[in-house]
């Protein structure tokens, strides 16, 4: 990952800032404004871990749909977004993370800092976040040898959560194995 060129950042930060953190229209308008531009990934990994809520979560929710969209992330972007995770403190963009760590190529140095970071988030006030972490937790298992154990203790966890939500999660997810 390059240094993202300031005036994309800038002009990018201006437009997540407008993210209500419900309706995606300003994302939208965002992403065709500025995803052509050569650093628009690094800028949006860059932004993940911003202190405003708003441009945090808009940055997460745009690298989440556009990896679903079929689009990828270089090793060295997904590299940093690994090492941003400690900085990226707000629920949803948390939330947006776990459910893109199925669609990012992690090797085991990435999948291990990624399971260490979500791993809190499974005791997590909010039922979806945690729920969403032991799916991550469990995919990064089946890829990973070495975090079967964490993901088979999350999810006897998990069925004992309180939340129906956590509890159907862990059931849709068992056993820990190949997808």
């Amino acid at each position: 990952m390059t240094n993202p060129d300031p005036k994309v950042v800038a002009a990018l930060r201006a437009a997540l800032a407008e993210f209500d953190r419900k309706s995606p229209s300003p994302l939208s308008e965002a992403a065709k404004a500025h995803d052509r531009k050569a650093d628009y990934q690094d800028a949006l990994i860059a932004l993940a871990a911003d202190g405003d809520p708003a441009v945090s979560s808009g940055a997460t929710w745009l690298i989440r749909n556009g990896l679903e969209e079929g689009g990828a992330l270089a090793r060295p972007r997904v590299n940093a977004l690994v090492k941003n995770l400690p900085a990226i403190s707000q629920w949803d963009a948390q939330l947006h993370v776990a459910q893109t760590i199925r669609l990012l190529d992690l090797n085991t140095t990435q999948a291990n800092a990624v399971a260490d970071w979500l791993l809190p988030l499974l005791a997590h006030k909010r039922p979806f976040l945690r729920a969403w972490s032991l799916d991550a937790i469990c995919h990064l298992a089946r890829k990973h040898e070495n975090l079967k154990k964490q993901a088979e203790h999350a999810l006897a966890a998990a069925h004992q959560d309180g939340a129906a939500s956590v509890r159907a999660r862990a059931r849709n997810l068992q056993p820990v194995s190949d997808d």
